[in-house]
């Protein structure tokens, strides 16, 4: 009797596995379509249903310093899924970008609310929503976001370190004030 239960929950356990793998499947197109920041893309690297590998790419409208950056952030589901939530690494990523963005990944609301009846998709859902956020360039002196529409009437920063962005009009509307024509932050010549 006591086998027969632990066949059955064996049974539940690859039935819900193999659902979260196709509700994946069936919705990766709206994370990799993403916004004007970021995308999304599921990697299926391993036989194993209890893995899976969320390729995050930086468009170029995203944060200057993030451009052309990737990041590839594992989901591992443990044993006792659903149950227990999955576990969350970030496996690549430049130096630069680390920021440590685990501690903020294990914090989503799916993560940190985590019940049996949550989705990992709902999960990877989260994981662009953050990073949609965290990739929006502001410019330096309003402190609005800048658009991909506004990315042509943008003045940037020479220096490679900083890379601050500028609406045009606040840059010379800042220049016109008496300030002297240099990033804010580095005051690398513009």
């Amino acid at each position: 009797m006591e086998k027969r239960r632990d066949i059955d929950k064996d049974k539940n356990i690859s039935k819900r596995l193999a659902e979260e793998l196709q509700r994946m499947k069936e919705n990766s197109h709206v994370l990799l379509s993403g916004s004007e920041y970021v995308s999304i893309r599921i990697l299926r690297d391993t036989p194993s249903l209890r893995e899976y590998k969320l390729m995050v790419a930086f468009s170029r409208y995203s944060k200057p310093r993030l451009y052309g950056k990737v990041l590839v952030i594992k989901l591992t589901l443990p044993e006792e899924f659903p149950k227990m939530k999955p576990r969350i690494e970030i496996s690549s990523g430049g130096e630069d970008v680390d920021l440590n963005l685990g501690n903020y990944l294990e914090n989503l609301p799916p993560l940190r609310n985590w019940n049996p009846d949550r989705h990992l998709f709902e999960v990877a859902l989260s994981i662009l929503e953050f990073f949609n956020n965290f990739a929006v360039p502001a410019c330096v002196i309003c402190l609005n976001k800048i658009t991909a529409q506004d990315y042509e009437n943008t003045v940037r920063c020479r220096n490679p370190r900083c890379l601050s962005l500028y609406h045009k009009n606040c840059f010379e509307s800042w220049i016109s004030r008496g300030y002297k024509r240099a990033c804010v932050f580095c005051d690398t010549p513009i």
